[in-house]
């Protein structure tokens, strides 16, 4: 399955879920099934309009094709706060809309608005959402090694669960600049060696034999995380590499994000929608009017490690 399915899958499980909600004894008709836009959709500073997704949502008890999760003939605008509106258009490689031209620049500290109309099972519905950029000043200051003495080394390589000489662990750790505020940070790791042959099998989570691992690779290859309540002031933060985010010897990838508040809220309340007394209820949106899903924003920087047997 690839990584793009897996996504649409996981937005259509949120669809799903918000099509109704309450206590699990009770029964639901189609009649309590409300046509909703599903947003699954980000901007980056300075970087092209090409990860908008427009997708639908279904009834409970419906037998889905992932195709049908497609709006391709959605009218989806993206609005920046002068008021100038961008047509997207649909990319049918991608299954994302993006925007073509090249007289629109993705600005930090400036919002942007997302809207789209759509039918859906014979009725037009339409949402929007807004987002706001975090303000100029996220970067990468340094990757490291951070001693058990709060000693740093620099460097982009790390033994796996390395140790010093008594025997205390060593951590792999990011220093940033923060963006004035921004309290929220997240990453997302690609391991770039994943194979079954290079998973670490040796480590303190899991117990897994090469087939199990080579049949879920892309579970274990993507991975992520998060980072919250940060100083909202200008300055420096630091965070560690957890090991449970790397899975295989060899390279990593890494995407970090300075996200917007739609993003952050999303991103830390989409996967717990379920009460304990088993209702459910929805995740921090931010969309108005037919809409369910995730309009954000952020300020990406990449940097690599390396893990070493």
């Amino acid at each position: 399955m690839t990584n793009k399915i897996q996504i649409n899958l996981l937005l259509l499980l949120t669809a799903i879920l918000m099509a109704s909600c309450g206590n699990p004894s009770v029964t639901f008709d189609k009649n309590d099934y409300e046509p909703q836009i599903v947003f699954d959709a980000y901007i980056f500073a300075n970087e092209p309009i090409t990860r908008i997704g427009i997708r639908r949502n279904f009834p409970l008890n419906s037998n889905i094709s992932i195709l049908e999760l497609l709006l391709p003939t959605a009218d989806v605008k993206l609005t920046d706060e002068n008021g100038n509106d961008y047509q997207l258009t649909f990319n049918d490689s991608t299954w994302y809309h993006e925007y073509l031209g090249t007289d629109l620049v993705i600005e930090t500290g400036k919002s942007y608005t997302l809207s789209a109309t759509a039918e859906i099972d014979g009725q037009t519905v339409s949402a929007s959402s807004t987002t706001t950029l975090p303000e100029a000043g996220f970067n990468i200051a340094e990757l490291r090694k951070l001693f058990p003495n709060g000693n740093t080394v620099a460097t982009d390589s790390i033994t796996y669960r390395e140790k010093d000489e008594n025997d205390e662990p060593i951590l792999l750790n990011v220093k940033y600049n923060r963006s004035p505020g921004t309290t929220f940070y997240a990453f997302s790791y690609e391991a770039l060696n994943a194979d079954s042959a290079n998973y670490i099998y040796d480590n303190p989570f899991t117990d897994e034999k090469p087939e199990d691992v080579q049949f879920d690779l892309e579970d274990w290859q993507y991975q992520w995380d998060w980072i919250q309540n940060t100083p909202k002031d200008a300055g420096t933060s630091d965070s560690d590499i957890q090991w449970f985010s790397t899975w295989f010897y060899g390279e990593y990838e890494v995407n970090m994000y300075a996200a917007d508040k739609n993003f952050g809220d999303y991103m830390s309340t989409h996967t717990e929608v379920q009460e304990p007394d088993g209702n459910f209820h929805e995740a921090k949106f931010h969309i108005e009017g037919d809409g369910i899903g995730i309009f954000g924003s952020a300020i990406r920087e990449k940097f690599y490690f390396t893990v070493l047997p």
